[in-house]
């Protein structure tokens, strides 16, 4: 049972005895799960404490030392690490997801199974950390070192490694989905225990650097092998490029020959009419799509820029950008481009003109588009304009 019993005041007291007293005191209520959350431990020294099954969310161990504490079956979400000194700890089947373990220093710790999605290690540095079936999507390793570390069976869907330290790392029966692998330092030496899952776009993102080693080692086949080694540069751009086409419906002519166009030269393409799925919401859908393709390809024409649907998807585009610092945007007109110099569309969350913000970009024309010859040269250029700007 959680404390019916205890309050907070109770159990800071208790802590603050030390951990014989604390540990003591859990073997003789077993059934009680204390909760500490928004606990302070900032640039405290803990060792020994049992903080298993506890609730911590919120929890600050900033600049902290912890050594031989127990957190395993722990629930603390969006607790704070950074600075820590994290030697010797277990965080097993832990719930510590979106928290911050920046700076960290991680020794011989084990985070076996544990929820860890969506938080940050970046810049922390490892020394024997075990990560084997944790669940890792959306985690951020930028710049971190994690000599010897293990992932075996972890979910590393959409995980970040931009200049991470593998040297040793051991790997098998691990989930890649969405990484790219290109920013890791010493992938040479990662340690294949087993076979890994690696998704298209992993392989595709990641292909200039994944030798035939690396590709053996998580099981791939000599003939997957030597297919995608004969991949020529445009090829694999094409395959890396997708994007989402934003349009009013008052222009869905225009918008179905722009997507047969792009099928046709093999880029992933989200367009609504042949993409959006009966019985999910339509807005959960598209705002998911905005994120996940690489751009949002918006047609400019006199009735999209009066479309709420389109702003939206603009706003969506440009406040990506802002936070992840990489062109979503891609637009193209059908319109004159006289009456998208008077268009003003004031957004309040990001505090600019969405028309200012609009006419920075390179607009491609495309008002002649019901001439074949013209369109399908504007067609050309765009795709080129799309696949090189990877």
């Amino acid at each position: 049972m959680i404390n019916n019993l205890y309050d907070l005041d109770f159990f800071e007291t208790l802590f603050k005895k030390g951990s014989s007293i604390w540990n003591s005191w859990r073997k003789e209520n077993p059934n009680v799960k204390p909760v500490l959350r928004k606990g302070e431990f900032k640039d405290k020294i803990l060792i020994g404490f049992d903080f298993s099954e506890i609730h911590l969310s919120h929890a600050n161990f900033n600049g902290s030392v912890l050594k031989e504490v127990i957190f395993d079956n722990c629930i603390f979400e969006r607790c704070r690490f950074e600075s820590a000194i994290i030697d010797g700890c277990a965080f097993i089947e832990s719930h510590c997801h979106n928290s911050n373990f920046s700076n960290t220093l991680v020794i011989n710790t084990a985070f076996h199974g544990a929820s860890l999605h969506d938080s940050i290690f970046d810049d922390a540095r490892t020394d024997i950390a075990n990560f084997s079936g944790a669940d890792l999507r959306r985690v951020s390793f930028i710049n971190s070192d994690l000599k010897n570390a293990d992932f075996g069976g972890a979910t590393l869907i959409d995980a970040i490694f931009k200049n991470s330290n593998l040297d040793g790392a051991q790997f098998g029966w691990t989930k890649f989905g969405n990484n790219d692998l290109a920013g890791i330092i010493n992938l040479d030496k990662i340690i294949h225990e087993g076979p890994s899952y690696l998704d298209i776009n992993t392989i595709m993102k990641s292909l200039k650097i994944l030798n035939s080693d690396f590709l053996q080692g998580v099981g791939a086949s000599e003939i997957i092998i030597e297919r995608l080694r004969s991949l020529t540069d445009i090829e694999v751009n094409k395959i890396n490029t997708s994007c989402f086409i934003s349009y009013s419906h008052k222009d869905t002519i225009f918008a179905n020959a722009l997507y047969e166009e792009l099928k046709a030269a093999d880029i992933n393409v989200w367009y609504a009419p042949m993409d959006m799925q009966g019985g999910k919401k339509s807005i959960d859908q598209i705002q998911n799509a905005v994120k996940k393709y690489d751009r949002l390809l918006i047609i400019l024409s006199d009735d999209s820029l009066n479309s709420e649907w389109v702003k939206s998807e603009l706003r969506e585009a440009l406040a990506i950008e802002k936070e992840i610092g990489v062109q979503k945007l891609f637009p193209i007109r059908i319109v004159d481009f006289e009456k998208l110099k008077e268009w003003k569309c004031f957004d309040s969350d990001l505090g600019k003109d969405l028309g200012v913000e609009l006419r920075e970009y390179h607009i491609p024309d495309f008002t002649n588009w019901q001439n074949k010859n013209v369109l399908e040269k504007a067609i050309e250029k765009l795709i080129s304009d799309l696949i090189s700007r990877l």
